[in-house]
């Protein structure tokens, strides 16, 4: 059988011929750019080997590049270079070295490294400290432990920051060790390794809030509180009755912060702690873990007999988050201490919004002392509404009414305020002339020129001259 080929039209035949060319060409061309392009692990096994020779040069910016270029190559002869540029006669250089070591992650430059800790420069033995902890080894534990005791801070920082990245249980005990240093940085990095190692380090640092170092106590249970294990319950609620008002704060904020069921009796005793820093912390715990516990334990704070007792029940009652606190805060303005009124009138303006008309119609009430601590309380809050009554303030017969109207009334800053100050230049009380200079001059109005020049030339009082003079020079100013 033969085989019979048609002839190809002459059209056919020339477009055959083009394709053929065509094919030639480019196999030529590839051919070309083969026999061209260079092998890739030659050029990387020169670059190298350029890169290590360059390590003996006698300029040290030609050994910086070096190091710094083969810091970028994952090839064991690089590591081994960096390895030996770490005896560089150049400090720079090492520590350049160094940093690419730790960048690189190379196991087997942890000996080298730890070997560095004995280097004359601290400079050099903080990176060191710094490259080991990036190295993430076991092996680094042991150097990074001995380096929490070099006589610089800054290598003791960067070993206990460093002790934080390895995981490794075996730091637990020289991280406690290390907030007994004398540097605050130092045991700060120590507390937030310890937090890093997280659950594994809470038996130890439970333990370490019996110790007689407060300074060892306080921040132990600061990183408990951060771990937030129930474990630590126990431990933070005995701190609490530890003699050192650090440590006893720092327990609030710990047991308030793990939340459990447990933490409520403790916190509710801690309200009658002899340290006010630590009664307020102890309430706003209380609130985030029970709130119903601590509106209970607050109210019964506002019978106390000790006016502190009472006035940190105030501020507590200001900082819950509650609205049901306005009518609690509204008869501590009745308090016979001032102390703990002015705290009321605070609370409520840090209720806000919900303490603003139970406020205005105070201003109404038979007893001055509430008149008086809403009129502060208004002007806090900044209450547009609160305009009126407090304008009418200004006629109070209590000149303490007066004068927190006046001061509230310059926050305010409406129409109506100017006209009511420049008043009040004129009254009785030299507390009252004064305060409405004070709050003309805040508000800045020109209208009050006139007046305040005609105080500083007539004025009897000194200090309501005195404050007439600084008004005059606000509004110059304004």
């Amino acid at each position: 059988m033969s085989l019979h080929f048609n002839r190809p039209a002459k059209g056919g035949r020339n477009l055959r011929i083009k394709l053929l060319l065509l094919l030639s060409l480019s196999l030529i061309l590839a051919s070309s750019l083969i026999l061209a392009a260079p092998v890739q692990g030659q050029t990387a096994s020169a670059s190298i080997e350029d890169h290590i020779k360059a390590l003996g040069s006698m300029d040290t910016k030609a050994r910086k590049e070096a190091v710094q270029s083969l810091g970028k190559i994952n090839d064991p002869r690089a590591t081994e270079a960096l390895i030996g540029a770490l005896k560089d006669r150049d400090s720079s250089i090492r520590i350049e070295a160094m940093r690419a070591l730790g960048n690189l992650r190379e196991i087997k430059a942890v000996d080298p490294l730890a070997q560095a800790l004995k280097d004359m420069d601290s400079r050099v033995r903080t990176e060191a400290v710094r490259a080991l902890g990036k190295i993430k080894s076991t092996s680094a534990l042991e150097p990074l432990t001995r380096a929490l005791k070099d006589e610089n801070k800054d290598v003791r920082a960067e070993a206990a920051k460093s002790l934080g990245n390895l995981n490794d249980t075996g730091a637990i005990e020289p991280l406690i060790q290390a907030l007994k240093d004398e540097n605050s940085n130092v045991r700060e990095w120590a507390v937030l390794s310890l937090v890093k190692i997280g659950k594994p380090s809470v038996d130890a640092m439970a333990q370490a809030l019996g110790s007689n170092e407060s300074l060892v106590q306080w921040q132990s249970a600061a990183a408990l509180g951060i771990i937030e294990d129930g474990r630590a319950v126990d431990p933070l609620v005995k701190a609490l009755k530890d003699d050192d008002s650090e440590v006893r704060y720092w327990s609030c904020v710990a047991l308030g912060r793990i939340g459990n069921s447990g933490c409520i009796d403790p916190l509710v005793q801690a309200l009658k702690d002899k340290d006010s820093r630590v009664r307020r912390e102890a309430a706003v715990d209380l609130a985030r873990v029970d709130h119903s516990s601590a509106m209970d334990a607050l109210t019964q704070g506002l019978a106390a007999e000790e006016s502190s007792l009472r006035k940190d029940a105030v501020w507590a009652l200001g900082r819950i988050n509650d609205s049901n606190a306005v009518g609690l805060l509204m008869q501590a303005l009745q308090d016979d201490d001032e102390g703990v009124r002015k705290e009321a009138s605070s609370s409520l303006a840090e209720i806000g919004e919900p303490a603003a008309e139970p406020l205005v119609l105070a201003m109404k009430d038979d007893d001055s002392r509430v008149r008086e601590g809403a009129a502060r309380a208004l002007g806090l809050i900044n209450y547009s509404r609160a305009q009126d009554p407090l304008i009418q303030a200004m006629k109070d017969n209590s000149s303490g009414v007066r004068k927190e109207a006046a001061a509230a009334l310059a926050r305010i800053d409406q129409n109506g305020t100017i006209e009511i100050l420049i008043e009040s230049l004129e009254d009785d009380s030299a507390d009252i002339r004064r305060d409405a200079a004070l709050a003309l001059g805040e508000i800045g109005d020109d209208r009050a020129r006139a007046p305040l020049l005609k105080v500083l030339s007539q004025d009897a009082d000194a200090d309501v001259r005195l404050s007439a003079a600084g008004a005059l020079k606000k509004l110059r100013q304004k």
